[in-house]
């Protein structure tokens, strides 16, 4: 509470002298604003939103993410990664994860899209989705076409 005083002080000074306040440079000009009777198409006057910013996506080949492990927003393993198939009707990506079994076999394979992961810098991969959601996810049954192993996948980055 003591930084209350200093800070109206300073406040009223530089109003009242404003020699004493910092001088900011112009702005630069804005640019004109669409006439009211032709607002345009992906502005935000007609729909009161600023457009977000494109993800930025890593194009990384197959055999390179079968390496990886799948982890949880707070770093959890949830699997290895065995492989990369999609959908043969609408060509839909997904990651075929690997979950306990003994030494390798008799896991339970997830299938996780594509759209639901990141890669970090580090090239690690992780879901927006914690270990009771991956195991409520679909089953991998043998319906979906394996991609080649030389074949890329674009794959959003976090950072």
């Amino acid at each position: 509470m003591k930084i209350l005083p200093f800070a109206l002080l300073a406040s009223a000074l530089s109003i009242s002298h404003p020699a004493l306040a910092q001088t900011a440079t112009e702005p630069p000009a804005a640019p004109a604003a669409p006439a009211a009777s032709e607002p345009s198409v992906g502005s935000t006057a007609l729909t009161g939103v600023r457009p977000a910013d494109p993800i930025p996506t890593r194009q990384i080949t197959v055999s390179d993410l079968t390496t990886e492990k799948l982890k949880g927003p707070n770093g959890e393993d949830l699997g290895d990664i065995k492989r990369v198939v999609e959908t043969p009707t609408d060509n839909k990506t997904y990651l075929v994860v690997s979950r306990g079994g003994f030494m390798g076999f008799f896991g339970t394979e997830y299938l996780v899209p594509v759209d639901q992961v990141a890669i970090s810098e580090e090239g690690a991969v992780s879901a927006n989705m914690t270990l009771a959601q991956l195991e409520s996810s679909p089953t991998a049954d043998g319906t979906h076409r394996s991609l080649d192993e030389t074949r890329t996948v674009g794959i959003p980055e976090r950072r």
